[in-house]
């Protein structure tokens, strides 16, 4: 067995999220014993991040904790302490994340630890530092890449500077605290002592700017973003093929360019004094880019060019093709069929291809953007547990997933007033300053409905103005029509969903149309979402009961399902819109529609009416769900639907979950608060019981 350059290092992480655990990865692939430490009941939120999903979980985490053992240990108690300390005794590096000063506050600081481990070497990640003006301050990847200049370097004259879809900044700085910790293993050697390594994401961010400080300084040159080349570097750009795909075409160096004119048959240009060197090139780039985009434009990318597709999937022709976890080969955007498997003309002969002699890849067509997910905060505490690596703390059984951390989406702005008298924009405002000091990420803001049927929320496109004010939470409206769909996407939201009842006479009495007519406008609904480069996510109303059907066949939900999926719906959720199921009930629908969706997420949307609903809801995270609907308060029901009222409150759900081992990521008592305002603003006594009763005493 190979072992790793670092085999007999052991290394503790205590830091959450991304630059910290990317340089407790790197040290764990080179070899070292890597310990991750999270507090009980408070799980690294990188465990709930990532984009797929299946069975209720995400990737990223199966990433991050390659080559990791994980414990529980509360740092801040004297037992967990003790604990820590004995383990730096034992161990090379700590790796931490935290905003400066953390460690010191639990009396934890280098001091402390050297005086356990001299030799340890303690590495620290923050956004500015661990001294400065700025070192009190939180660090955000996104932050430092702008504060940098690294953002401004990115994107197109004149436009704004877009990100990355990834979060560079803590990977650079993860990977430059990885190379301070391989120096400072080093030097220990040298003088048998450790030291603290410090790393900053803004300085990592500027670290990798080339030569942007030097042109400025002296030459005063601004260096700026260049579109998709960087100016003075040709020919190093993209171009559009025949196939309408597009690929990379890199040769700014000299011997490179001159085997990229052979394959293009213009070896001419080589010796041609406009683009004989580096220096020529660079003069002369707009006209080379014309050159070579004409000639691209005659080809289509081969595998053997090593073409490599764009890593989306097109929605409208994959998702429907899934069915019980099982995915049919789609054929990926941008794949030629009718031109793979050409020879290379003969002016390739030489190469192997034409990749090998110049560097060409392939890209597939944009893909649509979507909106990003918004950062993850923590959950609360629940007795210690021991981990293993890449396992949560609940384990398969009956043949469901329990979900170890659920995301909470607050619907006290829609579904809570919907049948409310009407109160004030500012109002709203006012409890939704309440709602996002919990910290939750998901809100249902408001619904583009008739005015005159829910008059609470026709104040829509007003507040929906005010959103932006809260760019750490994700915002999403219902609508009832592609009309409300538009009107939605006009108003600034990129998520929407759209309610369709399971339940005919339900049907008519919300939308005005059976359930058959509401299932048909989905298509139009999903592609007006898309073409805005927005979600959208299909509700199924009355799924268990309609209060003048009676009990909802499954078969109407399942069809509801898979015209959603077939239309490219982003989420699925079902909805007991009475509050009149159960466990048992809950169970069985879900275990037919889970296998009908593939690996899109699936939410769930309960009534507590008949004192059944946070029962309901932890049968669905018993089944795996991990997206689940809640008001504080309890405030909400529907306004076409007799008797139904009393959504389940946020502050009992969080309760709930929390005391059960499950993750959420809003505070408790501040939900109270917000429950508080609510009642206010309402004028009337909410049905919350930790409203009135609080969270337990502990004598």
């Amino acid at each position: 067995m190979t072992t790793g350059a670092l085999d007999g290092i052991r290394v503790i992480e205590i830091g959450t999220l991304i630059s910290g655990p990317f340089a407790g990865r790197l040290l764990g692939d080179m070899g070292a014993d890597v310990i991750k430490i999270e507090p009980p009941g408070r799980p690294d939120p990188i465990r709930t991040w990532g984009q797929a999903e299946l069975d209720g979980h995400r990737f990223l985490w199966t990433v991050h904790a390659r080559n990791k053992r994980s414990i529980t240990l509360d740092l801040r108690k004297p037992g967990g302490r003790r604990i820590f300390l004995d383990l730096v005794g034992r161990s090379d590096i700590v790796v931490e994340n935290f905003r400066p000063g953390t460690l010191e506050k639990w009396d934890l600081g280098y001091d402390v630890l050297s005086e356990t481990n001299p030799g340890l070497i303690l590495v620290r990640i923050s956004g500015y530092g661990q001294t400065g003006p700025d070192a009190h301050k939180p660090g955000y990847a996104s932050v430092a890449e702008a504060a940098s200049g690294l953002r401004h370097m990115n994107g197109f004259p004149d436009a704004p500077p877009p990100r990355l879809a990834i979060s560079l900044g803590d990977s650079l700085a993860g990977m430059f605290a990885a190379q301070g910790a391989l120096a400072a293993l080093y030097r220990r050697t040298v003088t048998g002592r450790g030291q603290v390594v410090d790393t900053a994401l803004i300085e990592a961010c500027l670290a990798v700017q080339e030569s942007t400080i030097p042109d400025y300084d002296v030459g005063g040159v601004v260096r700026g973003p260049s579109g998709t080349r960087l100016e003075g570097i040709a020919p190093s750009n993209i171009y559009r093929a025949a196939d309408g795909s597009w690929i990379v075409i890199a040769a700014n160096q000299d011997t490179v360019f001159r085997r990229l004119c052979a394959a293009m048959g213009r070896p001419e240009l080589a010796d041609d004094p406009d683009y004989a060197d580096h220096l020529a090139r660079g003069r002369n780039q707009d006209r080379l880019d014309e050159i070579i985009g004409a000639w691209a434009a005659l080809h289509s990318p081969r595998r053997s060019h090593r073409h490599a597709v764009g890593g989306g999937r097109d929605r409208r022709t994959d998702q429907h093709r899934r069915r019980g976890g099982q995915r049919s080969p789609v054929d990926r955007p941008g794949d030629d069929r009718r031109s793979l498997g050409r020879t290379c003309e003969p002016k390739c002969q030489g190469t192997r291809n034409h990749s090998e002699a110049v560097g060409i890849a392939g890209l597939g067509p944009q893909r649509r953007a979507r909106p990003t997910r918004p950062g993850q905060r923590r959950g609360l505490p629940r007795p210690a547990r021991v981990l293993r690596a890449g396992t949560g703390p609940f384990e398969r059984g009956g043949g469901s997933v329990t979900a170890t951390h659920v995301t909470l989406r607050e619907v006290a702005l829609r579904d809570g007033l919907q049948i409310e008298e009407p109160i004030p924009t500012e109002a709203k405002v006012e409890l939704l300053e309440a709602i996002a000091a919990t910290g939750v990420t998901e809100v249902e803001a408001t619904a583009f409905v008739s005015p005159s049927k829910v008059p609470a929320l026709a104040d829509a496109p007003d507040f929906a103005a005010e959103l932006a004010r809260f760019p750490d939470i994700a915002f999403s409206a219902l609508v009832a029509s592609p009309n409300g769909a538009r009107r939605a996407l006009d108003a600034g939201l990129n998520s929407i969903e759209y309610v369709v009842s399971a339940a005919d006479a339900h049907s008519r009495a919300n939308v005005g149309r059976d359930s058959a007519a509401a299932t048909a406008a989905i298509p139009e609904i999903a592609a007006i979402a898309h073409d805005a480069n927005a979600t959208v996510e299909v509700i199924i109303a009355t799924a268990w009961d309609c209060p003048f059907d009676g009990p909802t066949p499954a078969e109407r939900v399942l069809r509801i399902v898979d015209a959603a999926v077939e239309s490219g719906a982003d989420r699925i959720a079902v909805a007991d819109t009475i509050g009149t199921t159960t466990p048992g009930r809950v169970t069985a629908l879900l275990d037919r529609v889970r296998p009908a969706i593939g690996g899109l997420p699936l939410g769930c949307h309960f009534h507590n009416t008949r004192g059944t609903g946070l029962a309901s809801a932890y049968a669905a995270v018993l089944a795996g769900v991990n997206r689940l609907d809640a008001s504080v308060g309890g405030v909400g029901g529907c306004p076409f639907a007799p008797g139904a009222s009393g959504n389940i409150a946020t502050e009992d759900l969080v309760y709930m979950l929390r005391d059960s081992g499950i993750a959420v990521d809003v505070d408790l008592e501040r939900a109270i608060a917000a429950a508080r305002i609510a009642q206010r603003l309402i004028g009337r006594t909410l049905p919350s019981a930790l409203l009135r009763a609080g969270d337990r005493l502990l004598r």
